[in-house]
């Protein structure tokens, strides 16, 4: 079996970006701005009433960092469960077209997961998602043979509103022999496993990623003392990154803290997908056995790339360019 450097666990996601008119988005009911679940016949008749089709890429917070290491060269995989319609198609050849083993992904037939994120002129996202068959994912699914050949594997951290099927998943990734990296996802699934976490941490994570607001539910820290809160979460694991945004991050590991600095863009267009990008960079780095400083440095390149333009994938002729800039941190 070939040796895989990182395989990505989470919900395989077909993303959806269609510009919508003000009169066309108060007929979709619900909240106006931030995410909203529905279920799969309303995400079909939502994307049947578009005025142009959307533009469409294969997603989820997981699968965004996978793609981005297979471009800097990561021999990769991901991990979760595809549909079995359409959707699950374009998302399986999406990833083969960049070099991602999608061997390992488990399907239901179900309709694919699916994020339609509508933008108004103002430029605001009103997003509505159906997680479709990566929902249906189990314990009973998974064993350590998924991970086998695997010298790291990426957990999304929405996985952990599983609480169940996460802990199964560290489990097999570290009978597998895996380094383990979670990404905490968002404040809401920290603060659902409040209690949880810090055990979960110690017992299975080597690397854990956070920015502000996810790190001040997890530590109970202010965010206005960011090294101290970098400093706690590096005694959960071995690696911890903060992440700071336009300030750069923290890294915390073995008693010591590096502050890396971001590559400022004078005019930002959207951050989707900022932090799934800078993750593929440094675990880029980190994986090649590089210094954690220069691994943050190569996450800086891609984290400024992927906020130059709308969307969470970085267009296929930019990758040249980044290779080189990664290439020559040394």
């Amino acid at each position: 079996m070939t040796q895989i450097d990182l395989i990505g666990v989470g919900a395989p996601i077909v993303d959806s970006v269609a510009q919508v008119s003000e009169e066309f988005l108060a007929t979709v009911g619900g909240a106006r701005g931030g995410m909203e679940l529905i279920d799969a016949p309303a995400m079909s008749a939502l994307l049947a009433r578009l005025p142009a089709p959307p533009v469409e890429a294969s997603g989820g917070s997981a699968g965004n960092t996978i793609q981005c290491a297979a471009r800097l060269g990561l021999k990769t995989a991901f991990l979760g469960k595809l549909g079995g319609d359409a959707a699950a198609d374009f998302f399986r050849e999406n990833f083969r077209r960049v070099g991602v083993d999608v061997s390992r992904c488990k399907t239901a037939a179900r309709p694919n997961a699916r994020c339609l994120s509508l933008v108004t002129p103002d430029s605001q996202r009103t997003m509505r998602t159906n997680l479709g068959a990566s929902l249906t994912l189990s314990p009973a699914d998974i064993t350590a043979g998924d991970f086998a050949g695997c010298r790291h594997a990426h957990l999304e951290g929405y996985l952990l509103f599983n609480r169940d099927l996460a802990r199964h998943l560290l489990e097999c990734a570290r009978r597998a022999g895996c380094t383990v990296s979670i990404d905490l996802g968002s404040h809401e699934v920290v603060a659902a496993n409040r209690a949880l976490l810090p055990d979960l941490l110690r017992e299975h994570a080597t690397l854990l990623i956070a920015n502000e607001d996810e790190a001040a539910v997890l530590t109970g820290l202010d965010q206005s003392d960011a090294e101290q809160t970098a400093q706690t979460l590096g005694r959960l694991c071995r690696v911890a990154v903060l992440n700071l945004g336009r300030h750069g991050s923290l890294i915390a590991a073995d008693g010591e803290l590096h502050r890396i600095p971001a590559n400022l863009v004078a005019n930002p267009v959207d951050t989707t997908g900022a932090g799934d990008s800078w993750l593929a960079g440094f675990l880029y780095g980190w994986l090649n056995g590089k210094p954690l400083t220069v691994s943050g440095r190569c996450g800086a390149v891609l984290g400024a790339a992927i906020v130059q333009q709308v969307g969470a994938q970085i267009p296929a002729a930019r990758w040249p360019e980044l290779r080189r800039q990664i290439a020559a941190l040394g």
